[in-house]
C-alpha cells in the first residue's frame, strides 16, 4: 500500500477545477471529527474525485487517531437492500456508522 504524508489532493486542485479549495481545506483540519460529525457526500457526476478525496480524509483521520469508514452507494444500496430481504434491515441501519443511536464514530 502506498503512503504518503501529503496527499495530492490537498494540493494540487487542477484536476478538478470545480473543487471548492476553501472546503476542502476546512476538511482536511477534521474539525468534523472533534464535533463528534459524520461526513456523507455523494455526487451524481462522476470523475469529481469523491473516492481520491475520502480515501485521503479517511488516511488523515487514521493518522490523526481517529476510526474511519469508507463505503461506495452502490454497496451500502446492496449492503441495506440484502438486509430487507434477511427481514433485518431494523437491526442494520442503526449499525450504520454515524446512524442515530450508533455506537460508530
Amino acid at each position: 500500500m502506498r503512503t504518503s504524508s501529503v496527499c495530492s489532493c490537498w494540493t494540487d486542485f487542477s484536476f478538478q477545477p470545480s473543487i471548492d479549495e476553501r472546503q476542502v481545506r476546512e476538511l482536511r483540519t477534521l474539525r468534523f471529527t472533534h464535533e463528534a460529525s459524520t461526513m456523507w457526500y455523494c455526487s451524481v457526476r462522476r470523475g469529481v474525485g469523491k473516492t481520491h478525496l475520502s480515501v485521503a480524509l479517511a488516511e488523515a483521520a487514521i493518522q490523526a487517531g481517529f476510526g474511519a469508514y469508507f463505503m461506495t452507494a452502490h454497496d451500502l444500496v446492496t449492503d441495506l437492500g440484502r438486509a430487507y430481504r434477511e427481514g433485518r434491515l431494523d437491526r442494520r441501519i442503526p449499525s450504520l456508522p454515524g446512524a442515530q443511536g450508533s455506537d460508530h464514530r
